[in-house]
């Protein structure tokens, strides 16, 4: 039982070089929305899980938080693949949020010697505004303005994420926003 939240969280790993291979040899579109699907299902039932079992640890977190990135990575070479116009189009968004991407590891690294794991609600709503808008691109082809959007997204979440990771007196692991970080330390 209390190896579910890993596995689930593995599965969401191992789907991320199916999306890439998909796109690059037999995209389907159906396919990739029900890849989505459950990489968004195992998302949100592998914390569940791992609170209820009272598993959720800083390390299972950051297992979780990586394999996030490894996913949604593998998601956008797919869209790259498959719709590389979109992608071009918004450019610039894409390398701030890339940027601010970065900078939210270097700043955890260097504050705390560990990744993000803050799984805020911003956070938590960008995995939803990720999952719908690569949802609309590869299973639907609609990829203006969506791309756009997502990147958008992005970056406001990540400006969150990086305030929360200065304003923190500890390593923030679950802080829900900036405002709960700030109740929690005063």
């Amino acid at each position: 039982m209390h190896a579910i939240p890993v596995l689930l969280t593995s599965l969401r790993l191992t789907l991320a070089p199916v999306v890439v291979a998909l796109a690059c040899w037999q995209p389907l579109p159906a396919a990739f929305v029900a890849i989505l699907v459950i990489g968004l299902l195992s998302d949100i039932f592998d914390g569940v899980i791992a609170r209820r079992l009272g598993i959720a640890t800083p390390a299972l977190r950051t297992y979780d938080s990586l394999t996030d990135v490894a996913f949604y990575a593998a998601v956008l070479i797919a869209t790259c693949v498959l719709h590389g116009h979109a992608v071009a189009d918004a450019a610039p968004p894409l390398a701030l949020f890339l940027a601010t991407e970065v900078a939210c590891n270097v700043v955890s690294l260097a504050r705390f010697g560990a990744l993000p794991a803050t799984h805020s609600y911003g956070a938590k709503g960008l995995g939803l505004v990720f999952f719908i808008g690569f949802a609309l691109i590869l299973g639907w082809g609609l990829t203006s303005p969506t791309f756009l959007i997502m990147m958008l997204a992005g970056v406001a979440v990540n400006a969150e994420i990086l305030l929360i990771l200065v304003l923190a007196h500890t390593r923030p692991v679950d802080v829900k926003s900036v405002f709960h970080l700030q109740r929690r330390q005063w």
